[in-house]
């Protein structure tokens, strides 16, 4: 249980620190104090699931990276891309996806079966 309270541990400070938050603040926007937090990054709290679970959405945490620590980095580039779309709001998507069609448009052809490939 050691090693799984050590590695979230550090999981949880890296993720809040890297989204700019205080453990209070973070504390704040999922419901718990910030000794909680505070114990949980020191490796000495048991969380309950659900904090567990609403660290891991809120600060878009792989729960691999946690539970299964020696598969090495998990990231690939569409988990990162989901979870920057999970962070967003609806304004946020909508331009995202404007944007992102606009640059495929204009990034494929279509070639003569009408197969889409990349230029």
């Amino acid at each position: 249980m050691y090693e799984f309270s050590e590695n979230l541990a550090s999981i949880v400070q890296a993720a809040r620190i890297a989204h700019g938050l205080t453990q209070d603040e973070l504390a704040e926007h999922i419901g718990v104090t910030g000794k909680s937090i505070s114990n949980i990054e020191r490796g000495i709290a048991n969380p309950e699931f659900e904090s567990i679970y609403l660290l891991f959405r809120y600060l878009g945490i792989n729960v691999n990276d946690v539970f299964f620590p020696e598969h090495g980095d998990t990231s690939n580039l569409q988990e990162q891309f989901h979870h920057l779309i999970d962070t967003c709001t609806q304004d946020e998507l909508e331009m995202l996806l404007s944007i992102n069609r606009e640059i495929l448009i204009h990034t494929r052809k279509k070639d003569s079966v009408g197969e889409v490939q990349t230029v």
